[in-house]
C-alpha cells in the first residue's frame, strides 16, 4: 500500500465516524422524549398529596363492601360503610361512578341514598355482562375517604 493513501484513510476513517455520530444524533433527537407525563413535578406534588389522604383514610379505619345487582332491567349498588369497629357508618354523602376497564366512558357521579344505618344504594341502567369498576367516594364533614371495587357482571 502506498503511503501517500495513509492520511485518505484516516480522513475516510474519520468521516464514517461523523457520518455514524449524525445518524444516532438525529435519531436521539427525533425520537421519544423521555417524558412519561406531562408535568412531572406537579403529577409528584399530586401524588405525595395522594399518599397523605391515603394515610388519614388508613387512620379514618373506614370500610366500604361495594356490590353490583343486576335484577331485570336495572342494576343496583350496594355499598354496607363501617368504621374501625364495624359499626355502621351513617350520614355519610356516597357518590360512585361505574365504568368499565378498558372504556373510558362511565357512568358518573351516581348519588347512593341511605337505605337503613350504614347501607346506602342507588340505581342505575342495567349494565352489560363483564367486568366493572366501581370508584366511591366517602365524605361526612371534613373526613373523606374512596374505595374501588371491580366485579364481573354475567
Amino acid at each position: 500500500m502506498p503511503t501517500r493513501l495513509i492520511p485518505w484513510l484516516f480522513v475516510a476513517g474519520m468521516a464514517v465516524v461523523i457520518a455514524v455520530n449524525g445518524v444516532l444524533v438525529y435519531f436521539a433527537l427525533g425520537t421519544w422524549s423521555g417524558l412519561v407525563v406531562e408535568r412531572p413535578y406537579e403529577r409528584g406534588i399530586q401524588y405525595n398529596r395522594l399518599l397523605e389522604a391515603a394515610a388519614r383514610q388508613e387512620t379514618l379505619g373506614w370500610r366500604f363492601d361495594i356490590a353490583l345487582e343486576t335484577v331485570d332491567e336495572t342494576t343496583r349498588i350496594i355499598v354496607k360503610a363501617t368504621d374501625a369497629a364495624g359499626r355502621p357508618l351513617s350520614g355519610l354523602d356516597l357518590r360512585a361512578t361505574v365504568g368499565r376497564p378498558v372504556e373510558k366512558e362511565e357512568h358518573g357521579a351516581i348519588l347512593l341514598t341511605e337505605q337503613e344505618p350504614g347501607r346506602y344504594a342507588a340505581l342505575v341502567e342495567r349494565l352489560r355482562a363483564g367486568q366493572w369498576q366501581t370508584r366511591l367516594t366517602a365524605e361526612r364533614g371534613a373526613d373523606s375517604a374512596s374505595a374501588t371495587h371491580r366485579q364481573v357482571i354475567r
